[in-house]
Order: structure tokens, then sequence, then C-alpha cells
């Protein structure tokens, strides 16, 4: 199978932009209602995004991210039922520029209509995939919003999206697709797959369906696969606090590394699910706990902490779960085992205190997330006990659902398990230093 090759637009950190001197900026997205069609002739997917916007009183411009090679066909903007065409300017570095009417501007609330055709590279014989990175909708770089995202499709494709799939409705030559988010995202996927390449296999775990998508027909293997899936999922179902979707989804993805970890939906490269295979599910177990932490209750993008809340957090509940599986040594060995290579580079020039890792484009910093984060958040426990930390996660993920978690709130809330003060002491110090943890 062919990866399709596509514009791919490097994250950017661009943040919405107002251009006022006397005015806090302030633009929120609240939903999508996003309509998609696969255009074969043009090689195009023709996106109607209707946006649900909050904003400051007095903004007349503002900033979004888009793809600069979109061919906008209108712009439009309505509180109730009048329509006003807005001005707008696509500029070179994927961002857009928009004016908004008079009418609008000292309304807080308002609707803004996209029509545009997002240019692909085609035709897609197998596999298509694009998110966030992409810009393929308008955003905010560090905004989460509830989605519902319609498609017209070839019935040769099935699509995926974020979310629930709640209606899919077979006609002559395609097929209907909606899928609709319970919670705020923080990116929107637009996935197809050639139906006829891949082995479907579900699971009703709890009263939760789970769904993979494995492109080789091994059904021992994909069993087995499946089969520590569910494991695993009931695991943070019970333990954290049950699922906010009514499925996850997995589907397998060659010539793609990793994993991509999206709210209900993981893509997961073919050298995740060899390694599966093997019984090794470091790659399995990391993007389900971060269907709690990470991909439903979010970090602040690049901001103090993302990376700890990102990835350390997601990853020692990864750790949690080898431990309830019986396995104390392993805990301790994949615990302790990253954190000790960190100690390599500790204190020196190289290091940084977690709280400030606002990218991971060093192999040190790498360290500090992967190896240090973990190891802080297992001494929180300890100092905690087993039944307050239980509680704080559940409590943290239940409030925040959805929701941004700053460093700040996290602190905040676990103040409450900490009557003497040293615990949110103890914790700061770990995470604003750089250096070896100091017990």
């Amino acid at each position: 199978m062919i990866f399709r090759k596509i514009f791919f637009i490097p994250l950017l950190v661009i943040l919405t932009n107002c251009f006022s001197s006397t005015l806090i900026c302030q633009i929120n997205i609240i939903n999508y209602n996003l309509q998609v069609n696969l255009d074969t002739l043009q090689n195009q997917l023709n996106v109607s995004a209707i946006l649900n916007l909050q904003k400051n009183d007095g903004i007349n411009e503002f900033q979004l991210l888009l793809n600069s090679n979109v061919k906008i066909k209108s712009i439009k903007s309505k509180i109730q039922d009048n329509w006003s065409d807005t001005p707008f300017k696509l500029n070179a570095k994927n961002t857009i520029t928009l004016f908004i009417p008079g009418s609008l501007i000292n309304h807080n609330e308002f609707t803004m209509k996209f029509e545009y055709g997002f240019p692909i590279e085609g035709p897609i014989k197998d596999v298509f995939y694009i998110d966030r990175g992409h810009r393929w909708y308008p955003m905010i770089v560090d905004d989460v919003a509830r989605v519902k995202i319609s498609a017209k499709i070839h019935r040769e494709f099935k699509m995926f999206s974020t979310g629930d799939l709640i209606k899919f409705h077979p006609k002559s030559g395609f097929s209907e697709f909606i899928w609709e988010t319970n919670i705020p995202v923080f990116k929107i996927p637009f996935v197809l797959i050639k139906s006829d390449l891949y082995n479907k296999i579900n699971r009703k775990c709890e009263d939760k369906e789970i769904y993979f998508y494995f492109l080789a027909d091994d059904p021992d293997a994909n069993e087995k696969i499946i089969n520590e899936v569910c494991h695993t999922f009931q695991y943070y179902n019970t333990s954290i606090a049950p699922y906010h979707h009514n499925r996850l989804t997995f589907i397998e993805m060659s010539n793609f590394q990793g994993s991509n970890i999206c709210t209900s939906l993981i893509l997961t490269g073919s050298n995740f699910i060899d390694q599966f295979k093997k019984g090794y599910y470091k790659g399995l177990h990391l993007p389900i706990a971060a269907q709690w932490f990470g991909a439903g209750v979010f970090g602040k993008f690049n901001d103090k902490g993302f990376w700890f809340f990102s990835l350390s957090l997601p990853h020692y509940l990864r750790l949690l779960y080898i431990k309830h599986s019986d396995n104390t040594d392993a805990f301790l060995k994949e615990l302790e085992k990253p954190y000790h290579v960190y100690k390599k580079i500790a204190g020196t020039d190289k290091d940084i205190a977690i709280i400030d890792v606002t990218r991971i484009n060093t192999r040190e910093k790498g360290l500090v997330v992967y190896g240090k984060g973990p190891f802080v958040l297992d001494l929180l426990k300890k100092e905690m006990g087993d039944i307050k930390w239980k509680n704080f996660i559940r409590e943290l993920y239940l409030n925040y659902l959805g929701k941004i978690l700053t460093y700040d709130i996290f602190k905040n809330n676990l103040k409450k398990y900490d009557k003497s003060g040293n615990l949110i002491l103890k914790f700061d110090k770990m995470m604003t230093e750089k250096g070896i943890i100091k017990k």
C-alpha cells in the first residue's frame, strides 16, 4: 500500500492575532460543522466549514490558520439569519486574515462559513490522511472545539474522523458518513481507506466498541492484539473513569512510523503492528492511555507543561497498567531505565526543566519528558498514596474532560490533597529545576 503524498504543512506556532493595541485578543472557536466531498475531477476536497465563534467586543480583524494552497470560493459571517460577505486576505504563511463586517464588530458571538477547495495529489488509490498539521480547516493553534463532520465518499472507501460514527448510509456509487464528538477536541483528522485492503475486527469492551482495521489477514495475531487493546482499555475505563465516546478505532497505516493519536481514533504504523505481534505493546498501551490524558484532557499547546501532560502523564499511566498486570519488575525497569539515561545529561547545558520544554526537538528534551517526567509523577503518587492519587486523577479527568489543563490548574487541583503544602512545593521544585531529583 502506498501512503499518498499530500500538501503537508509543518506545525507552526502562530497564535490568533488581533490588530488593536487597546484590546486583549480573544477569539474562540466553539464548534465546527464540516461538510466534505471528494472531487476526483478537480483533485480536491470541497469543504464547507461552518464555525461558531466567540470574541471580545470591538475586534474588527483577526487571523486563523488555514493552508495557503486552498482555493477559497466565499467566506460569510452572520448573526441569527443575516449572512454578510466577509473580506479576507489569504497569506503566504498558512494564515488567513479576516475582516469582520461592521454590523458584527460589537457582538460577542457569531457564525462564519468558509467555502473552499483543499487540493490533494490524486487520484487516491489506497489511503488518504490529513489532520491539523495540514491546516485543512480554519483553526486556532491552541484551541479545542466540538466537531461534526459529514462526508460523501465513493463507495470503495471508508471515511474516519474524530468522535462517534452517528450515520453511515451507503448509496448507489457513494456513501455518506457523519462523525460527531461528545467533547471539544484538539485536532480534526480526515481519513480515507480503501475497504478491500483491510481486515476489520471489533470487540465490545465494557459498553464501548473497539474497532481495529488490519492490513494483514492474520486472524490469530489480530485477535491477540485486539484482546490486548480491550484489556488495556478496560483498565483505564475502570481505574480512571468511563471513556467519553462510544467507540475507539485503530487503523493500521503502511509507511507510517509510530502512531498518530486523535480523540477516539489511533493511526498505527505497520512497524508498530509488527511489534505487537511479537508481544511488545508499548506502542499500543500509550495511545490508549492518552485517550484519557492527551486526547481527552488536553495540555495547552506551546505553554509550560504541555509535553508533561501530553506525554509524561499518559506514559506514566501506561506504566501503571503494566504494574496492574502483576508485573512490578517490568514497571520499575521501564520507569527507572529512561530516568537513569536522563541522569547522564542532568544539570548540563543540554538539560532543561520539565516545565520549560515547549518542543521535543532534541534527544535531551525527549529524555526530560520521557525519562524524568514519569519519575516525577511516581514520586508524587508515593507522596499522596494510592487512594488519594486515584481520586486526584479521576477528578482531574472528569473536571477537565474536553478542556485545556494548564500547569497552574494542575497545581490548584493538587492543593486539596496537600494539607501541609509540602507536596506542592516538592512537585513545583521537581518541575521547575534542572538536574536529578533529590528526594
